[in-house]
């Protein structure tokens, strides 16, 4: 009975443990992509300001 119980105790750690895991994966890749967003937009800002600089 109480290995049963401890298995079970297990399986629900691992169940929470892959959800939480998941859910990190995905802000993950949320906050990646918008960082490269967020890059790209600065990047072209930066050559905006040389360009006006330049002429």
């Amino acid at each position: 009975m109480f290995p049963g119980f401890n298995f079970m105790g297990i399986h629900r750690v691992i169940l929470i443990l892959k959800r939480t895991y998941l859910l990190d994966i995905k802000l993950t890749i949320l906050l990646y992509m918008l960082s490269v967003k967020f890059q790209k937009s600065i990047g072209k800002e930066i050559r905006k300001l040389l360009r006006q600089n330049l002429v």
